[in-house]
């Protein structure tokens, strides 16, 4: 046996995938997280990390399987109003200026010393 022949993985078929997740979810019940979901939610092309993502989508929409159009649709939605973009840093502050409660998602890097 050559060594390519050792470290290649061949990947798990349509039935043994399926298997593979179901004995993940009885395992580890709802710390399980279903990896097919994040494509479908586009939460990452925002710049949000993919545990955030991971967290936002069980959050928002729970569940197992593929997203549903109407699960998509509801996460972006999600996005819009709580992930500020680039342009948006200056209505937020006079939102705030106005005594208006902001809820926005946003990276924090704390300092410590």
């Amino acid at each position: 046996m050559n060594a390519e022949a050792v470290n290649t993985v061949s990947p798990l078929d349509g039935q043994a995938l399926h298997d593979l997740n179901g004995k993940v979810v009885q395992v580890f019940k709802s710390l399980a997280i279903d990896k097919r979901r994040l494509p479908a939610s586009q939460l990452t092309k925002r710049g949000i990390p993919a545990y955030v993502a991971e967290w936002v989508l069980e959050s928002v929409v729970p569940g197992q399987g593929e997203l549903s159009i109407e699960e998509a649709t509801k996460v972006r939605d999600w996005a819009a109003r709580v992930i500020p973009g680039p342009g948006e840093q200056n209505v937020i502050k006079h939102r705030l200026a106005q005594g208006q409660t902001v809820k926005v998602l946003t990276p924090c890097r704390p300092r410590c010393g």
